[in-house]
C-alpha cells in the first residue's frame, strides 16, 4: 500500500489553474470521493496571487479536508519532503518543460502527467510514468482511481524505471542547463 494509510499526492507549481491545473486535481479528487475513495490528501505547494478560489472550490466540492495549501516552499523544504508522498500529480494544461516533475522522479516518486507537452516527453510518453488526457478531468479521476488501486504492484515499479531514466537523461547539470534554455525562449 501507500507510505502511511492514505495516498498522499503532491502538486509543485504555482497557484495558476488556468496553466496548472489545480483545479482538475480537486475535481478529480471529489469524483473519486464519490466513488467512495476518500483516504487520498493532496498537497499543493506553491505560491501565486491567491489559494482562495481553489479553497472555495475545494469546499463546493465537499473535499476541502483533503486538500492542503501549503504555499510557497524553498527548493530544500520541497526535496526534503518530496519522498514521504505516494504520488507526484502534475496535471498541467500548459507546460514547457515540466523541471518539477524531472524532480519528482529524481525522489522516487511515480508521477501523473497529461499525454502532452515537456512532462509526457519526460516520462517517455507514459512508459515511465502515469498518464491522462490532457484537461480533461474524468480521464484524470480514473487514472487516479487505477494508481489508487494498483500501487503496491506497479507504483514501485514505474518509479524505479523512471528514477533510472532520470538519472542518466536528467542530470542536475544538464536539467539547469535546460531549463535556461527554455526560460529564454520563454523571455523572448
Amino acid at each position: 500500500g501507500f507510505k502511511v494509510q492514505k495516498m498522499h499526492i503532491v502538486q509543485v507549481a504555482n497557484l495558476i489553474p488556468d496553466l496548472k491545473g489545480q483545479d482538475l486535481l480537486i475535481e478529480a479528487i471529489s469524483i473519486l470521493k464519490e466513488k467512495r475513495i476518500q483516504d487520498i490528501q493532496v498537497d499543493f505547494i506553491g505560491g501565486g496571487l491567491s489559494s482562495e478560489p481553489l479553497v472555495e472550490l475545494a469546499k463546493e466540492k465537499g473535499v476541502l479536508s483533503q486538500v492542503n495549501f501549503l504555499g510557497l516552499k524553498d527548493r530544500d523544504y520541497i526535496y526534503g519532503k518530496l519522498q514521504d508522498y505516494d504520488l507526484m500529480c502534475h496535471p498541467s494544461r500548459h507546460e514547457g518543460f515540466g523541471l518539477t516533475v524531472a524532480e519528482g522522479i529524481a525522489a522516487g516518486l511515480p508521477v501523473l502527467v497529461p499525454d502532452a507537452d515537456g512532462p509526457y516527453e519526460i516520462i517517455k510518453q507514459g512508459e515511465l510514468g502515469y498518464t491522462f488526457k490532457k484537461g480533461d478531468v474524468a480521464s484524470l479521476a480514473d487514472a487516479l482511481q487505477d494508481i489508487y488501486e494498483h500501487y503496491q504492484e506497479q507504483a514501485e515499479r514505474v518509479g524505479d524505471a523512471a528514477y533510472e531514466h532520470v538519472k542518466a537523461n536528467y542530470s542536475i547539470q544538464h536539467m539547469v542547463e535546460q531549463y535556461i534554455e527554455e526560460y529564454k525562449k520563454a523571455l523572448v
